[in-house]
This record gives C-alpha cells, structure tokens and sequence, in this order.
C-alpha cells in the first residue's frame, strides 16, 4: 500500500471519529427531552392504563374480581370505589344456567342434650357455579343470626330477618360474593306499642335508595269503661274480650346514614291487612318488592321509588275461601316474576307481563295424591320443566319428588329422591333473582361508628378466644347441610343433561341397589 493511500485512509478515520466526538453530548439531550415528554405524559398514560383495568376486571364474576384486590393496593383502590362497582353491576357475567342460589341453615348446638341452639349457620351456595367439592360460597355463623331467615335478595344483597314480629326491628344485610361484607340494621321504633316484621329489601333505582318494607303492628287500647250519666262514676263493662285493638300497614324505610333517613318508617298501606298474616318471602325485581298474599288471594307490587302498592290478582280459579300455602309460589323465571299453582290436581306456570297481566305457560294435569305437597321450585330447561315438590305427611316423614315435563311432547316423568337426598324444606331457602355483585352492605347502611370500632379493635384480644368456636361451629353446619348440598347439585346436574339429554335421563338406573328399574318413570297425564 502507497504511502498517499495510507494517508487518506487515517484521515478519513480521524474525521469519522471527530464526528462521533462531536455528537455524543447531543445524545443526553435526546433522552432528556424523552424523557421530559414520559413523565409530562404519566397522568394522562396512568389514567389509560386504569381504565383499561377497571374495564378487564369489571368483566369478571363477582368472585375473582375480590381476589384481585390483593394484587396491590392502586388495584384494591380501583375495586372497592362506587364507580367500579357500578361499571361491575353492569358488565359482570351472570350466574351459568342452570343454578340454584339457596341458602342453607341449621341450628348448632354444642352440647347433645341441649334444648336450644346457641349458635346459626348460614352457608350461601350456587349449585351449577362451582363442584361439588368446593366449600360454600360465604358462610356466617354466631349467636347474633339465631332466629333469622333468608327473606329476599337485591342486587346480590341478601336480607337475613327475625322470623317473628319484634319491638326491636333488627335484620342482617349480606353480600356473600364479598367476605366479611354483614351489616346489622336497627330500624327507629315508630312508636313504644308498635311491633316490626321485615318482609323485603329494594332498590329505588332513580332515588338510588335502599329501602326496607315492613309489616307494622300497632297495639290500641280498647277502652273497657263506661261512665254513669247520673252519678258520673266510671265502670268497667262485664265480661271478658279483647282489651286491645290491633291494626296492621305497610311501611317503607330509607336506608343509609343521612340524618333524614334516621327518621321512622312511613306507611304506604293501611288497609285491607287485618290479620298481617303476609308471608315473610318476597320478590325483588326492577324496583318492585313482590309479596304473596295468600289470605286475600293477592300479590301486593310495592315500588320502592313511587313507595306505592298496587294488587295483583293470584291467577286461576279457587275453591277455598283461604289458599293451602304449599299450593303457591312466587319465584323468578326467565327474569319475570312467576306463580305455580296447584288447583284441582293441575298445576299451572303463569309469567307476569309487562303490563301486570298473568300469561299461562303450560298446565300439567298431574292425578297423582296431592295431599300435604309443597312446591319448592320450578326451572325451565329450554322446553323441559324440572319440578321440585317436598310431600310431608308429618313432622317426621318426608318425600322429595321431582318432575319432568317436556313441553312440546306433553310427557311427564317423576322420580322420588333417593333417601340420602331427602331434605326438609325448613333446611334452605332458594335466593329466587339472585345475582353476585360488589354491592357492599357498608355502602348501604352507612359507615360504621368510629368510636365503636375503635373500642372493638382495642378489645380485640378478648374477643379473639371464642375464633375457634366459630371455626367449631362452622365445621359442625357444613357436615349437617352436606345432604342439601349434595341434593342441590343432584337437581343441577340432571338440569344440565335438559333438553338434549332427556332420554338419558329418564333412563338413569335406580339409586337403589336392589330395584334395577329406572329412576324415572313415566307418568300420564294431559294438558
């Protein structure tokens, strides 16, 4: 190689780096200017990224959605505001068909001999939404439920109240998609004679109230004396009677902490309740409280915005002056209040329209015996009926029957539980329109008492020795509601072979070791 080559080629090297030299400082420059622009944009890329997240977790069930509050606190946040919950109600999946909501109860008692309970357990399930396996959906357990009843449910909150009219109106609001989401509410006294039943829990969707309906009890005086025209003396009148009147209403109270909704319940019905004999189950659904009254052969439709009550006839025609309460149940189906009757060996599905008219969907002439039988529930299995009745003759022996009708054929089919899943109606209650949400009970009732909270944190070390009898009393309730559990997910899973499989199963072999016939047997009847 030439000199004169050797040369040019240092020098254009000696440029190439002269211009690397001379654009190294502009390269902090760049990043600085980047990274000016990143954290000018965190605001506004933060709030992208959290409404991606919120609108990801709002799509999940209720669920899983609490279990990613434990992924961090930002995430906790996000989960536990109002708007999340809203955004949640709306775009949360609903429940797999089939399932059965129900709630499960039993009475512990610690010691075998022992007259009355000392403790409740409540255990919430969804039969068809997890295994057989799984544990129960929530769980509640304590001197404090003793006495209480499932009553309804609203937007996933379920209403436990006392069964009885009480002075002291006391009754227990629980989400149990959400752990240790149970609030207790004392309801002002009306009056010192005054006596309070719950009957159901709404939601006054323009008001964006809870509301509590109740059954009022008000005790007057008779007064027993007369007075003496001539000497002006007062004396009692002869003979014995009642020395009291007693009148019966409804009446609505507002839930929540505003100092106006502290105030006594107001009556929206005061007439036509004289013996308050309204049975203590209802039917929330779009605003509406439904109450079966058996006694005047009507439903009462409470608005809880309006706070007004309108009366829907019972549908079909009835013989007895009083209606046999096994014959009529108020349940939800296909989103829309529905009435199963049993009259004259016939038992018929109404659904309630739009424009409160009763529209009958099918009628089965069943000519089995009827006596003693209760209806439990119905659930359409796209074009098959799955019936569940309880058959009592008395207080000890019971049947659970279940029926299958298939629609288009006008084939019934019924088997008889087998005896491990017989059950006794007083064991659960179906949570007819229940949906899971992140309502919590807390936002409804207001925030708890500071200063009480505080007193029971500080106390804390006390009141932690009774946790393993809770954990005792928990063990205890599930082993005694493992027949209801496992009855539940019978009906579930021969629900889940409908339609398609319905030959399958009306072909299922008995249960029964020693009868090899079929569980199903065919039954006649006409529409």
């Amino acid at each position: 190689m030439t000199n004169d080559r050797i040369m040019e080629k240092a020098a254009g090297e000696d440029e190439i780096a002269k211009e690397r030299e001379n654009a190294v400082p502009s390269v902090p420059a760049a990043r600085k200017r980047k990274r000016a622009a990143i954290i000018g944009g965190d605001a506004s890329c933060s709030q992208i990224c959290d409404d991606v997240t919120v609108s990801i977790l709002a799509r999940l069930p209720a669920r899983a959605a609490v279990a990613c509050t434990a992924l961090s606190k930002h995430h906790r946040g996000l989960i536990r505001s109002p708007k999340f919950r809203s955004l949640h109600f709306r775009l949360a999946p609903p429940l797999p068909r089939p399932h059965i909501a129900y709630l499960a109860t039993v009475p512990i008692k610690r010691i075998p001999d022992q007259e009355d309970p000392v403790s409740v357990f409540h255990g919430f399930h969804v039969a068809g939404a997890a295994g057989l396996n799984s544990s129960a959906m929530r769980v509640l357990t304590g001197w404090r439920y003793l006495g209480t009843k499932h009553v309804n449910t609203c937007n996933g909150v379920v209403l436990l109240a006392i069964k009885e009219f009480s002075t002291v109106t006391r009754c227990i609001l629980w989400n149990p998609a959400v752990a240790d989401a149970a609030r207790e509410v004392l309801v002002p006294e009306p009056s010192p004679v005054s006596e309070c039943l719950v009957l159901g829990l709404g939601y006054g969707r323009r008001s964006k109230t809870y509301k509590l309906l109740l059954c009022r009890k008000d005790s007057h005086l008779i007064n027993r004396f007369v007075t003496n025209p001539t000497t002006g003396t007062r004396h009692r009148l002869s003979g014995g009677g009642p020395t009291h009147r007693i009148e019966h209403s409804l009446a609505i109270h507002s839930l929540g902490d505003d100092a106006e909704k502290q105030t006594p319940p107001r009556t929206v019905l005061s007439e036509g309740l004289e013996d308050g004999r309204i049975k203590q189950k209802s039917l929330y659904m779009d605003g509406t409280i439904y109450l079966l009254y058996l006694e005047k052969s009507v439903i009462l439709a409470i608005d809880v915005d309006d706070e007004t009550v309108s009366k829907i006839d019972i549908p079909g025609e009835h013989e007895e002056p009083r209606l046999w309460p096994g014959w009529f149940k108020l349940i939800e189906m296909s989103g829309r209040p529905c009435m199963v009757t049993i009259d004259d060996h016939c038992i018929a599905l109404w659904l309630l329209t739009a424009d409160r008219q009763w529209e009958r969907t099918c009628a089965i002439l069943y000519k089995g015996n009827m006596y003693g039988i209760s209806i439990n529930g119905v659930w359409d299995c796209g074009g098959v009926l799955c019936l569940y009745f309880d058959f009592s003759r008395d207080d000890k022996r019971y049947i659970n029957k279940v029926l299958l009708y298939d629609i288009a054929t006008k084939k019934l089919y019924k088997a008889v539980m087998p005896g491990d899943l017989t059950i006794q109606k007083s064991n659960y209650m179906i949570s007819w329109g229940y949906k899971p949400t992140l309502v919590s009970p807390g936002s409804i009732v207001g925030e708890v008492d500071q200063d009480l909270e505080r007193r029971r944190n500080r106390m804390v070390s006390i009141t932690e020795v009774v946790n393993p009898l809770s954990a005792q009393d928990r063990g205890k309730g599930q082993e005694a509601t493992l027949n209801t559990v496992c009855a539940m997910e019978f009906l579930v899973r021969i629900m889940q072979k409908l339609p398609d499989g319905l030959q399958d199963v009306v072909e299922m072999p008995s249960m029964d070791s020693e009868d090899p016939g079929f569980l199903f047997k065919s039954v006649v009847c006409s529409d």
